[in-house]
């Protein structure tokens, strides 16, 4: 088995060779936009996930649709993978006259996906989503069976001991067999983190304004319980009541987002070693260029 640096599809190996990831952006996108948090996950793609206008790509847990609303106009085709049926309707309901946009409603752990879904995608994405599979081993497998030959993985989630949990690894150990198992070839374990420059702006511009509010609400109403899906969260069910302020929001956030990527790369990997417990990790996994496990 070859654990190397990793290489994705040729499509996305030119878009490597060349500039960031294209998430392209308009001005109606203040208002039209889902609302959003702040959308670093959208920093993440752009640094570290090469598309281009050939690929056809899908995102497994999509939460709002954000990411995926801009995305789209950077990739041949987009499908989002939602387990949660209520938001997978909403997602229907947003991209009902984007074309490239398909939305499927079903679980990364059913052990026919992979078969159903074989060979159809040139890149996959998951961003804070791996936590919450409460079967890794066939989640991945899956993966790797609805990417085509050459294609590759995504993945970034926060590998803490947490009961909302009921995924984690001790060791890089662990994650490799996984990996190995799924049908990847080539991968490679990152140690995910924010640019101190980032992180400072981050904490006083995002975190510290976000605490004092749900400490607040807190105080106002009873704590709900730790979700293990999008329409179990607080932004789900609360979120409209922001809908009149969704272009200050948007403006405020492009605002901070600026200002952090003015310190250089927002996001900075580093080598793992084999103790990842309490890491948040970035894992980039290719499959092989006849479609099975070894070459």
């Amino acid at each position: 088995m070859n654990i190397t640096a990793n290489t994705a599809c040729e499509p996305a190996r030119r878009a490597l060779r060349g500039a960031l990831s294209p998430i392209k952006w308009r001005i109606s996108d203040l208002w039209s936009a889902p609302l959003t948090d702040l959308p670093v996950r959208d920093e993440l793609i752009r640094q570290y996930i090469p598309l281009s206008p050939r690929m056809e790509v899908m995102e497994v847990g999509p939460g709002n649709g954000f990411p995926a609303f801009r995305l789209n106009r950077s990739v041949a085709t987009l499908t989002l993978l939602e387990v949660a049926e209520g938001n997978a309707a909403n997602l229907r309901q947003q991209f009902a006259r984007t074309s490239n946009v398909r939305v499927v409603h079903d679980d990364l752990c059913r052990k026919e996906l992979g078969h159903e879904r074989a060979g159809n995608f040139d890149a996959i994405f998951a961003i804070e989503v791996l936590e919450f599979v409460p079967d890794p081993a066939t989640g991945l497998r899956n993966m790797a069976a609805m990417l085509r030959p050459g294609g590759s993985v995504f993945i970034q989630f926060p590998n803490y001991e947490d009961p909302a949990w009921p995924t984690c690894y001790r060791r890089r150990k662990e994650l490799d067999k996984h990996l190995g198992e799924a049908g990847f070839i080539e991968w490679e374990i990152y140690v995910l983190r924010l640019s101190p420059w980032s992180q400072l702006l981050f904490h006083w511009l995002h975190e510290a304004p976000l605490r004092l509010y749900r400490a607040r609400q807190r105080t106002q109403s009873q704590r709900p319980q730790s979700p293990r899906a999008y329409d179990e969260t607080w932004a789900y069910h609360h979120g409209s009541r922001f809908e009149a302020l969704k272009i200050p929001i948007h403006l405020y956030w492009a605002a901070v987002m600026t200002l952090m990527r003015l310190g250089g790369e927002v996001f900075r990997r580093d080598e793992c070693g084999n103790e990842i417990l309490g890491k948040n990790l970035f894992v980039t996994a290719r499959k092989g260029e006849n479609g099975g496990v070894t070459e």
